[in-house]
């Protein structure tokens, strides 16, 4: 999978990347400053910390994590955004401040194809769909004919409008036609607190806590978002092998710069953050999060970006979906 091709994919970076310019020499001579835009001990804030952690320990510099929350991620994003773009201001962010968000909500203070600059992918896992261990949906294909025998009586939960949790379940309800409703919670444990009071009936969430669930007796597992079976979760089946076909809606967290960003600083970074997610250390706290180190080039990653806000897009046009 990814692990096969990280290795080919650093050497070609670091050819490259290996003699900076002599403005990347100097970077960095001060503290860093990375913003996390949701609440610590998530998938955000962990890898923020994974990536602060590295940089810090190879360049001997301190790296301060800050947890800017609000507005679905765009205060701590449109931070950064209005940062100097010398390298010292950074952003570890998930899909919506990277590339959804601008979609979503009518009043966004900054653009973040036109206010940040691409750095580093830093890591892709599935979403998992869940249900509460005692209810009687037993499957995907359970969920979706009580869907539909029920319009409008089902509640699912999210963090927020434009995660990724909110647009898998979007995808499902828009290739579905289900009428189900949507619930936003102030953060993933809140949505599984939720799930487990029978406040709502099913939720997409991110590996750690139903795994920690599933273990515990207390939910059931119906499928992964990604288009294999990963490998933490092995007996949980994909959308597609649960019958819905080409159905893929995994999480992503990157880092982000500001526009302006020297090509060269941004080229140091990408490469450190190259080094420091193999190490073995790095992976195993990514284990943890369910998640794996996914390597691209700035380059790759703002094609990646601007391919999720089309595909992201389209859905949230069909399915009017505005974050308030």
């Amino acid at each position: 999978m990814i692990g096969r091709v990280a290795f080919g994919l650093l050497a070609a970076v670091l050819a490259v990347q290996t003699a900076p310019d002599a403005g990347a020499q100097d970077y960095p001579n001060k503290p860093i400053r990375i913003v996390a835009p949701f609440l610590a001990g998530g998938g955000v804030d962990l890898s923020a910390r994974i990536a602060g952690d590295h940089l810090s320990k190879t360049w001997g510099q301190p790296v301060v994590v800050e947890n800017r929350t609000g507005a679905g991620g765009n205060i701590g994003a449109d931070a950064i955004a209005k940062s100097a773009p010398d390298g010292y201001s950074l952003l570890v962010t998930p899909i919506g401040p990277a590339a959804v968000n601008v979609l979503l909500y009518k009043n966004i203070s900054y653009d973040p194809f036109r206010d940040l600059t691409p750095v580093a992918m830093l890591a892709q896992g599935p979403n998992v769909l869940s249900v509460k261990a005692d209810s009687p949906i037993r499957s995907v294909k359970d969920l979706i004919e009580t869907a539909r025998a029920n319009p409008g009586k089902l509640n699912y939960g999210t963090p927020g409008a434009g995660s990724s949790l909110h647009l898998a379940a979007a995808l499902l309800a828009n290739r579905e036609g289900l009428k189900v409703e949507h619930i936003a919670y102030r953060g993933v444990t809140a949505v599984m607190d939720a799930l487990l009071k029978g406040e709502i009936q099913f939720s997409f969430d991110v590996i750690p806590l139903p795994l920690a669930q599933l273990r515990a007796g207390t939910v059931r597992l119906l499928a992964v978002t990604t288009a294999k079976r990963w490998p933490v979760l092995p007996e949980v089946p994909t959308m597609g092998e649960a019958g819905v076909a080409d159905f893929v809606a995994t999480a992503w967290f990157c880092m982000l710069a500001p526009a302006g960003t020297p090509a060269d600083i941004v080229n140091k970074l990408n490469a450190e953050i190259l080094r420091g997610f193999m190490l073995p250390e790095a992976k195993e706290r990514l284990d943890r999060l369910g998640m794996e180190f996914t390597p691209m080039t700035p380059a790759e990653l703002g094609r990646f970006a601007r391919s999720e806000n089309e595909r992201w897009g389209r859905l949230i046009k069909a399915e009017n979906i505005i974050a308030e």
